[in-house]
């Protein structure tokens, strides 16, 4: 059983440190594509795929040659490596937006902090979303109208007006809970203040996100220039108190010259604190490599499926050791789990990680049955709001 385990835990590192796949032409036209203004994989399109309970997001390259390829067969999707079979009886998840089963929007794709492994302050004017906050308001709740909607996440850049993405974030937060009294709701911010994270809770956000990006002082003053790193290391302390256990999580950032040993500090201190991290091996792309390499002093290069794996089973055993785990957290990166290892999912039994991440539920009566876009076509930018699935999507 553990071989079993460890084999499917290293091809999906495998997948993540190459972080890009060519749809082949076999597989038909698919919706439920995400164009993506934050996280990883922002300025980019990118699908999510899932197999034996475990689920990987990957960028979608227009280049036949790379190194992964998902082909459609009579039997279902497949992922190659090099042409040869790498993973089988794949499940396509339709990102409902930016997720499977997940809202998860951006209401500000711009960003006034300039984090050096961020691609968010870089986009083009075209590549962003110009989105007034009723509107968002209007498509959430049309969103949640969806029995396959489970929870909502919302992150945003920093407006270059001191508060207003605060505000804008707490504002829509006070006006979905009270039109949705039980939905799970996470938030992403940059916050300044312990009452900012208050007025984030008083307006119903159950699940808060602030990241750390790196514990290693050192690589943290070089990205985040615009951060106080002491500050920060406060505010998540605090947010850990004044939200509970398992109800605030953090990205740490690894591949930007940080050791082992300084993402193992910087877990036990998250740990510590009630919060099970995220961490996430650095992506990068055209778009911000350059300002990364310059901030670092030198090339970047992957995290390797070696490193990744090492790093997920030190966070199983801190997490263990404190009590914690990713699996009761309803919002945001914990509950759709592909953009990283998930040491309580990918790490486990593939029986004990079957529905350990958010369930996608009925698809809507008339919801079509179609594919993802063929590589020779550009993907649309709308297409987050898809309600598509293939025939090989469980209904839970």
């Amino acid at each position: 059983m553990e071989a079993a385990v460890t084999e499917r835990a290293a091809r999906k590192a495998e997948l993540l440190s190459s972080g890009y796949i060519f749809v082949d032409p076999s597989v038909s036209a698919m919706e439920g594509v995400a164009r993506s203004t934050a996280g990883p994989d922002a300025g980019e399109t990118a699908i999510t795929l899932e197999w034996q309970g475990s689920r990987v997001r990957m960028r979608v390259t227009k280049d036949g040659g790379a190194l992964f390829r998902l082909v459609e067969r009579d039997e279902g999707l497949a992922i190659l490596k090099g042409g040869e079979p790498f993973v089988e009886g794949v499940d396509y998840l339709p990102n409902l937006m930016h997720a499977p089963g997940m809202a998860f929007v951006n209401i500000e794709s711009g960003c006034a902090m300039d984090c050096r492994f961020c691609a968010t302050p870089h986009l083009k004017r075209d590549q962003r979303k110009r989105v007034k906050k009723e509107e968002w308001l209007r498509r959430l709740l049309e969103a949640a109208k969806r029995e396959d909607l489970k929870s909502i996440g919302i992150t945003a850049g920093v407006s270059g007006i001191p508060g207003k993405t605060l505000s804008d974030m707490e504002w829509l937060v006070r006006e979905l809970r009270a039109r949705l009294p039980s939905m799970p709701i996470g938030a992403e911010p940059y916050v300044e203040s312990e009452e900012e994270i208050l007025r984030l809770k008083r307006a119903g956000v159950t699940e808060l996100k602030l990241n750390l990006q790196s514990y290693d002082r050192g690589v943290f003053a070089k990205v985040c220039p615009d951060w106080d790193f002491e500050r920060l290391l406060r505010l998540i302390a605090y947010a850990g108190r004044e939200f509970g256990r398992e109800r605030v999580t953090a990205n740490l950032i690894v591949g930007m010259g940080e050791t082992d040993e300084s993402v193992e500090a910087g877990v036990r201190f998250l740990a510590g604190n009630g919060i099970v991290p995220t961490v996430r091996a650095l992506r990068w792309n055209d778009i911000n490599r350059e300002h990364l390499e310059e901030a670092l002093g030198g090339p970047v290069e992957p995290v390797t499926p070696e490193r990744m794996l090492r790093l997920a089973k030190m966070q199983e055993r801190l997490l263990a050791e404190a009590g914690l785990s990713s699996l009761n957290y309803k919002t945001m990166c914990h509950a759709c789990g592909a953009c990283d290892i998930v040491p309580q999912v990918d790490l486990a039994p593939s029986h004990q990680a079957r529905g350990g991440l958010i369930q996608l539920g009925n698809v809507p009566p008339g919801a079509r049955v179609s594919a993802p876009p063929r590589a020779h076509t550009a993907p649309r930018a709308t297409a987050e709001m898809s309600v598509q699935r293939t025939k090989r999507v469980r209904a839970t």
